[in-house]
């Protein structure tokens, strides 16, 4: 992020058209990335949904408040110089997919697992070719090699921009079956979420909430869903 702003500095934000992408000025200047790169957003929703963070700081910085902003700036800075390296490192989240692990006991909470993460697994496997394996416990087991890259190529598809909203999507939920059927639209931003805290759901139904564990998953559902947001932008822009 644009360092050294100081605290209290009244900021006008526009966003402004620049060939076939769209960056913000920010009191006459054009933003830049940490990296010193011009922030050249793929499509004017997503740059409104930065212009709008920008918005909401009252002149006070604040990088939490800035997710999207923040997920823009790695886009460039660290995605698209070495795109291969970033896309590996999310696929390999299939490698330990958290669909694929599954409780013993008690009951209730297999059941429940199997009722919600089945039906994902059974369309990765039918609308992508990727066949995953589960298991009952947490000892490690190798997925089909042929699966695994076919989540590579999968995500491999898209642009630093996607790629950096699937990376919060999948390291929040710790699935990258439950990413790629996000940007597939197989679910909802909420589905993908309750699907990914079911083990959390029970527990806290069975045993209780605790502040730390309840801000813990705030903080994650945030990211989440800024993930989301961002790859919405991307992809809804038809009207913008």
């Amino acid at each position: 992020m644009n360092g050294g702003m100081p605290g209290g500095l009244q900021l006008q934000v526009v966003v402004v058209p620049s060939n076939d992408s769209w960056v913000l000025r920010i009191n006459g200047k054009v933003f830049r990335t940490p990296g010193e790169r011009t922030l050249k957003l793929p499509t004017r929703r997503l740059a409104m949904q930065v212009k709008k963070e920008w918005d909401s700081l009252k002149g006070q910085m604040n990088a939490e408040a800035m997710p999207i902003t923040n997920m823009c700036n790695t886009a460039l800075d660290r995605i698209a110089p070495d795109q291969e390296t970033v896309c590996e490192i999310v696929s390999e989240y299939g490698a330990t997919d958290l669909l694929c692990y599954r409780a013993a006991s008690p009951s209730g909470l297999e059941q429940r697992q199997r009722a919600g993460w089945d039906p994902v697994l059974a369309w990765a496997r039918t609308s992508l070719g990727i066949s995953l394996k589960s298991v009952t416990g947490m000892l490690p087991i190798v997925q089909p090699e042929a699966s695994l890259d076919q989540i590579r190529q999968e995500i491999s598809c898209y642009c630093p921009f996607e790629l950096a909203g699937l990376a919060e999507i999948v390291t929040t939920t710790g699935s990258a079956i439950l990413g790629l059927a996000y940007m597939r639209s197989f679910a909802s931003a909420e589905q993908i979420w309750d699907l990914s805290v079911i083990d959390e759901s029970w527990q806290f139904e069975h045993w209780g909430k605790d502040d730390e564990s309840m801000a813990a998953l705030a903080a994650k559902r945030r990211s989440f869903l800024a993930g989301c947001k961002l790859i919405d932008a991307i992809r809804k822009h038809s009207a913008s």
